[in-house]
């Protein structure tokens, strides 16, 4: 019976030690095994996926179905998201530079504290998207739909105003955006 219980223990033990290894490691990411970074990202399905520093920088998530994946400080630099699913997904201090989210649905989505400077949105829909103290510098929004989108806080070239955003859809809705 003693046995038992320290072979109980050591495993209780092992087992912490891995899970909390496993908090450190970079590119990391949970929940079911479709969430491995490790392969083609065109048209993969990363629905509901939690990543944290995952570095794609230049990769191509093209078609990539996001729709509530959770990622948080990761680098997307220059990757290719153009027609992906990012619809319910949280974007937290993540950055965006220069992405192609070309026809991308963000509808619902959290990109809270993102850089998305020079990124291409162009007919993106951002409807009922929060984007909260993001930086939206240089970013191209034409034909993007902010219906309802929360720019609260967002930090735009000086002067921006709706006038500048001609070409988007939703603009009275759009909460935070000074005229």
């Amino acid at each position: 019976m003693k046995h038992i219980r320290i072979s109980t223990v050591r495993a209780l033990v092992a087992t912490s030690f891995v899970v909390g290894a496993l908090a450190f490691v970079p590119d990391l990411t949970f929940a079911a095994p479709n969430c491995n970074l490790n392969r083609t990202l065109v048209r993969a399905n990363l629905a509901g996926c939690a990543m944290a520093l995952a570095d794609l920088r230049g990769e191509d998530l093209s078609g990539a179905n996001l729709s509530d994946a959770i990622m948080i400080n990761d680098d997307l630099t220059g990757a290719n998201l153009s027609g992906a699913n990012l619809r319910g997904a949280m974007i937290i201090h993540t950055s965006l530079f220069r992405v192609n989210l070309t026809g991308a649905d963000l509808r619902g989505a959290i990109v809270d504290i993102a850089d998305l400077t020079g990124a291409d949105l162009t007919s993106a829909n951002l409807s009922d998207a929060k984007l909260r103290g993001t930086i939206i510098v240089n970013a191209n929004l034409t034909g993007t739909d902010l219906t309802g989108t929360d720019m609260t806080g967002a930090v735009r070239r000086s002067g921006i105003s709706r006038a500048d955003l001609m070409g988007a859809k939703g603009l009275d809705f759009v909460t935070g955006l000074e005229d």
